[in-house]
């Protein structure tokens, strides 16, 4: 076991417990600039094959791409795909950013596209996005527009004080504050924050899968992204969004079945 788990002297007896959470993830760094129509990226334009039909809202307008993930340009993980593009996107026209509480799997006003084979042959790919470019009117996270290229690091983290499970498999009651354990329980929430692939989520509120029996199943975090000044990215006031998947579904490269949540202080 290479990552230390440091603990509070009350929490010592529950050790075992805690290090069988142990998960490989990816720390995702985010910085201004361009890509291309293959990379990684946060915001900017898609891969897109001109065959495609190009996602739209519940009003029928065209979505903005949010992440743009190429498997083959990250570190591998259990379970993920090794190739292919997985890609985010949101609608403009709901000051939500398209989030539905209660109903975050239903790709309205969001969606996940997988690419499972990309097609090498740029001349069948979409070259013009102008259709999905942002206007002074649209709500979206990344709300200049900017395109932010991504570097990654792997990482292993254990289960998160905000995730619903904790609890159950650890034995700790993170909703229950004790004053001599702020220290402990401050840093256990901002390591769970920031830009990631995998690993266990961070939230500026409440876990929603513990809240809702149909959520419970969504065990996997495909990605994270968080308020992030220096690519101009706030969701609401300083608040994190995320998107899960069934291990099932993640195992067969299913991601018609996503959930999406987005939250804020």
């Amino acid at each position: 076991m290479g990552k230390v788990l440091e603990l509070p002297e009350c929490y010592e007896s529950l050790r075992p417990r805690i290090e069988k959470t142990l998960r490989p993830f990816i720390r995702i760094t985010a910085e201004k600039g361009s890509t291309g129509r293959f990379d990684c990226k946060f915001g900017g334009d898609p891969y897109f094959p001109l065959d495609a039909e190009y996602p739209c809202d519940e009003t029928g307008h065209p979505m903005k791409l949010l992440a743009q993930i190429n498997f083959e340009q990250i570190p591998t993980l259990p379970l993920f795909p090794t190739s292919g593009i997985l890609q985010f996107y949101l609608s403009v026209k709901d000051d939500s950013y398209g989030f539905d509480y209660g109903k975050g799997y239903e790709q309205k006003n969001f969606r996940a596209l997988f690419f499972e084979k990309p097609i090498k042959d740029e001349d069948k790919l979409k070259k013009d996005f102008e259709f999905a470019k942002l206007s002074e009117e649209d709500e979206f996270p990344i709300f200049s527009g900017c395109e932010a290229k991504l570097t990654f690091t792997k990482d292993e983290e254990y289960m998160s004080i905000g995730d619903f499970r904790l609890e159950k498999d650890c034995g700790i009651k993170g909703n229950e504050w004790k004053p001599e354990l702020e220290d402990f329980y401050n840093k256990c929430y901002d390591a769970a924050l920031g830009h990631k692939i995998a690993g266990y989520p961070g939230f500026a509120q409440n876990d929603p899968r513990g809240e809702m029996e149909q959520l419970s199943g969504f065990t996997h975090l495909l990605l994270q992204i968080d308020s992030d000044d220096k690519i101009d990215c706030e969701w609401g006031d300083g608040g994190v969004g995320n998107f899960f998947i069934t291990e099932e579904d993640l195992k067969k490269k299913d991601f018609s079945k996503v959930l999406y949540n987005y939250d804020c202080c």
